[in-house]
């Protein structure tokens, strides 16, 4: 990581814009990565969970889904719907969101489950940014149709794909989903 730094001081400044960002962006990976990332645990604390629904969707775009983000009130269970279409193959996903402090129990992985099999979708994620109940994990390894991920996981995939600087940059990640919404002035 050294050597790119001082790789980017050296020669930076007369580099092309696309290889000067594709060095940038590099070394974002390799922080994200490689490089533990403190879990400062107060990421969230700030944003509205609208915010999070959207920079959940921006997640998921960056990991190769074409994405639609559901209304904000009576969304049927999903935050985020994803679909991501290989040759022969679709896979759907319904994504759940909850911007909480206490951890989530095993009542809302059920409630996902219902939702998964009603709607026969591939699979349901349900994110939080506090974590899970000892049962809600259980139940989570035991049904391979729901997929969980708690707030130091979910920094990870969010400094991987979005680059470290995700928070710094909350606004200008989320802000063209929610020019594209209706309640986008009602937001700000």
């Amino acid at each position: 990581m050294q050597t790119l730094e001082a790789y980017v001081g050296l020669y930076g400044y007369p580099l092309p814009d696309g290889r000067f960002h594709g060095i940038i962006d590099a070394m974002s990976v390799i922080r994200a990565k490689f490089i533990d990332t403190p879990v400062l645990g107060n990421e969230f604390e700030s944003i509205s969970y609208r915010q999070l629904e959207l920079l959940v969707a921006e997640l998921y775009v960056e990991m190769g889904y074409s994405v639609e983000v559901t209304k904000k009130t009576r969304d049927g269970g999903r935050d985020v719907i994803a679909e991501r279409r290989d040759t022969g193959k679709l896979e759907k996903l319904l994504v759940e969101v909850k911007h909480h402090v206490n951890p989530i129990g095993v009542s809302k992985l059920r409630e996902l489950l219902g939702v998964v099999s009603s709607e026969k979708v591939n699979k349901g994620v349900l994110i939080t940014t506090s974590r899970f109940s000892k049962d809600a994990i259980i139940f989570a390894k035991s049904n391979p149709q729901i997929e969980i991920i708690e707030n130091s996981q979910l920094v990870k995939l969010l400094n991987e794909y979005l680059g470290t600087t995700w928070s710094k940059n909350l606004y200008l990640i989320t802000s063209e989903r929610f020019r594209n919404e209706k309640d986008f002035i009602e937001q700000t």
